[in-house]
């Protein structure tokens, strides 16, 4: 039972990490078209418009392909797609 709980973290793990490079991927082109345009290497805490564009790119991936099945984002909730 405790193998399937780390089993199922570590998909959310996964899945979680996988969310958060997709929107830095999709970030990219947006970041370069601040004033003055950004990298992502240029990121700093302080950085609110930098910030801003992250937060809207994370909202804006809606589904992927996870570790073990396609997920779907609701609210900030990660909801399992079944073909």
């Amino acid at each position: 039972m405790l193998d399937l709980l780390n089993q199922n973290s570590n998909r959310i793990y996964y899945d979680s990490i996988m969310l958060f490079a997709l929107a830095l991927n999709r970030s990219i082109e947006e970041l370069q078209k601040l004033k003055p345009p950004r990298k992502l290497e240029d990121f700093t805490y302080n950085d609110v418009e930098f910030t801003d564009v992250l937060n809207k790119s994370i909202r804006n991936v809606e589904e992927f392909q996870g570790l073990s099945v396609r997920v779907r984002i609701e609210n900030g909730d990660f909801f399992p797609v079944y073909l």
